[in-house]
């Protein structure tokens, strides 16, 4: 069992939502262990045939930058990826809640105030 920033590599699926380029940490024994970036089909049959980039830099501790908002996918080679060792990321872009609108005509301010004479009195307008 490996983990990827926190999540584990067991034939894994994870949603992240970015809203700039967002780094990811793999962890790993480097004597064993190696990281490679694949398409969807050699994700879905574990293999790492024409892998699109060897994460894996020597230190068992790596970092791979997720710039843009796609699925991308994750493979320990050497046999390992059929064990469970594979996960996949999809990044999507960050789309920010609408801002409610402001009050529109025909709405009613009602407020209530103290006259100086000590009487309360309401301000209505429309």
């Amino acid at each position: 069992m490996r983990r990827l920033g926190g999540v584990v590599w067991l034939n894994t699926t994870v949603a992240v939502v970015a809203t700039a380029a967002m780094l990811t940490n793999f962890v790993y024994d480097k004597h064993l262990f190696n990281v490679l970036e694949v398409n969807e089909t050699s994700y879905s049959n574990s293999t790492d045939q024409g892998f699109i980039f060897n994460i894996t830099r020597g230190a068992g501790r790596d970092v791979f930058e997720l710039t843009q908002p796609k699925p991308y996918y994750f493979l320990a080679s050497g046999g390992y990826c059929y064990n469970g060792m594979k996960v996949a990321v999809n990044v999507v872009e960050f789309v920010p809640a609408p801002q409610p609108s402001p009050a529109t005509s025909g709405v009613k301010v009602c407020k209530k105030y103290l006259t100086s004479g000590g009487n309360i009195a309401e301000y209505n307008k429309s």
